[in-house]
């Protein structure tokens, strides 16, 4: 079942908060939480400065392990398709995922790796398309009434 480790909303700190904390996160070396001060890396202030964005643009924002398991309907909503879709997606093959019981259960790096190589794939398609171009032949208007 899918765990929540960390949610961070517009009702936790105030947009304007942080839009603020956001841009100084940008020119941070550390971080000082309490009584401990972390040095930040380059990668830890830009995910930090993204996620504080988010916040300040009204969002809010989930953070879960890679290895987390989700349910079908938790998988689809991430894909942006419906639950139907996805099981459909799962059965063919297209998505690993385990069936320990009578329920569905998709792990959160397949679901990241799917989206990945469906974007490889898109952007392999359209290089394809574009080659089938005729630089020589302008553009024309196609009327359709």
């Amino acid at each position: 079942m899918a765990r929540t480790v960390a949610r961070l909303s517009p009702k936790d700190i105030a947009s304007d908060d942080a839009a603020r904390l956001a841009e100084e996160l940008r020119s941070a070396t550390t971080i000082t939480i309490g009584a401990e001060t972390v040095a930040l890396t380059d990668e830890v202030r830009s995910v930090l400065s993204k996620l504080l964005a988010y916040v300040a643009a009204g969002q809010r924002v989930d953070v879960v392990p890679v290895d987390e398991m989700l349910t079908t309907q938790q998988a689809a909503n991430l894909l942006e398709v419906s639950r139907p879709t996805l099981v459909k997606m799962l059965e063919s093959g297209l998505i690993p995922y385990e069936q320990p019981g009578v329920h569905r259960r998709v792990s959160r790096a397949a679901l990241d790796e799917f989206i990945a190589s469906r974007a490889e794939r898109r952007r392999a398609g359209l290089e394809a398309l574009a080659k089938t171009l005729e630089p020589d032949v302008p553009d024309e208007f196609v009327t359709t009434r």
